[in-house]
């Protein structure tokens, strides 16, 4: 995640997965179990996935997981939502966390950042990006093998029936040639069984099942480059495929996700 400036204006760039469900109660115990799986599965893919750091929301400062150990179900206990300063069991856990190479609670150019709402009977979401606002993209780490694993990691830990990797920025074209607004190219997406069944992706779509039954859908097996017209006409075939298998929003009809149940069974 970055923003630059060109001919004195400012310009945001962003490379995040992202995924939304409906329901999937589960303990502070049992996601301590699998945020740390994942942070375990994470480890060896860079060295950015090191150091982790969670959010501890009632004082609103990172802790060192390794300093507090066998205390991760605490801090995730503390970090259970609230409504008018009581608990809300309904509402899940707010996970906040946070690697790079060297400890850094500020975020540095290859910071890992990890966002989990997590045990809710309403929306869970799971976001991963690279980076920090005040940095440029560091393309060291953000590498289409790193992205393409990560999305696997996300799946195989967490209930998701769908997710996707994404450009969203407002770079427009290889030269100093900008719009006004933000836009979303789809990178690499995850398709469960149910959203999968059937599907024949067009030629160009890299396409991969997954052990479960679903799908990991590349649109490109390189870094999405928004000012290339072959990964722009690419990212608008899978979005074709989100649109048609994911669903609008039934509100506003644009190309949001519909709501989809945890997943059920193996990814």
């Amino acid at each position: 995640m970055a923003t630059d400036e060109i001919d004195g204006e400012a310009h945001f760039s962003i490379f995040e997965i992202t995924s939304e469900w409906m329901g999937s109660r589960l303990s502070s115990e049992q996601i301590e179990v699998r945020v740390s799986e994942m942070l375990h599965r994470f480890e060896p893919l860079d060295p950015s996935m090191r150091n982790w750091l969670m959010l501890d929301m009632p004082d609103l400062k990172y802790v060192n997981l390794v300093d507090i150990g066998p205390r991760n179900a605490a801090i995730i206990e503390r970090n259970r939502m609230m409504e008018e300063d009581e608990p809300a069991p309904e509402g899940g856990y707010t996970i906040v966390i946070k690697g790079s190479a060297v400890p850094s609670e500020y975020g540095s150019p290859d910071s890992i950042m990890i966002t989990l709402i997590i045990g809710s009977e309403w929306i869970n979401s799971v976001e991963f990006h690279v980076g920090a606002p005040q940095y440029p993209d560091d393309f060291n780490v953000i590498t289409y093998l790193l992205y393409r694993r990560a999305i696997e990691i996300l799946m195989a830990i967490w209930p998701c029936p769908w997710a996707v990797a994404s450009y969203f920025g407002d770079k427009r074209a290889a030269t100093d040639q900008y719009n006004d607004h933000t836009f979303n190219l789809p990178w690499i997406a995850y398709l469960s069984p149910p959203l999968a069944a059937g599907l024949k992706p067009p030629a160009g779509i890299i396409c991969e099942p997954t052990p479960g039954g679903g799908v990991i859908l590349s649109a490109v097996d390189a870094v999405i480059d928004p000012a290339n017209p072959d990964h722009t006409r690419r990212a608008d075939l899978l979005e074709a495929i989100l649109i048609d298998r994911v669903g609008l929003d039934a509100r506003t009809g644009l190309p949001r996700p519909a709501e989809h149940p945890a997943r059920i069974g193996p990814y």
